[in-house]
């Protein structure tokens, strides 16, 4: 699960989550999803179908005997 959260001196509001399943990247080619934005949703909104926020992200996963990768910037 990806949560992200606005942090401040007497703040600590989330603003999105997302939660995905590691075995769909693993089955990938490379076992790596790339530049995939996601949309992230707040479980705590009175509208949760509303997006809250959206993130970029790139995963690699690997297990014992896995080669590493180089992600693309």
């Amino acid at each position: 699960m990806i949560n992200i959260k606005n942090k401040g001196f007497l703040r600590n509001e989330l603003i999105g989550s997302f939660e995905m399943n590691t075995t769909s990247i693993y089955f990938r080619d490379r076992h790596a999803l790339e530049h995939q934005w996601i949309a992230m949703f707040n479980p705590e909104s009175e509208d949760i179908s509303e997006i809250t926020a959206n993130l970029r992200v790139s995963f690699h996963i690997m297990t014992k005997g896995d080669e590493q990768i180089q992600l693309s910037a």
